[in-house]
């Protein structure tokens, strides 16, 4: 008799789910808070690590993650302090 094992490799797959702006239209001198769910579709726990927001090509922040268990989320928020805008339409990510 024979069983057949199926071993598949360990892996993290975080991904940004959610992203929403506090709202779409603010003045020069005025902050934004950015809130999003980083998600774990992996099969293992994550490490500790860091998530970016980009306006454009310029990072705006940096947030620190915690660990995520696998299949797991984590509510995230950054506020982007006043000034950081000028004038014009801003492509965040």
């Amino acid at each position: 008799m024979t069983i057949a094992l199926n071993v598949i490799k360990a892996f993290v797959n975080l991904t940004v789910e959610n992203f929403k702006i506090s709202q779409n239209t603010i003045i020069t001198k005025q902050a934004l808070k950015i809130n999003f769910t980083v998600k774990n579709s992996g099969n293992v726990e994550s490490k500790a690590s860091s998530a970016y927001v980009y306006d454009g090509k310029k990072i705006v922040g940096k947030v620190s993650i915690k660990a995520i268990a696998a299949g797991k989320s984590l509510t995230a928020s950054y506020t982007v302090s006043a000034g950081k805008f000028a004038f014009g339409i801003h492509q965040l990510y």
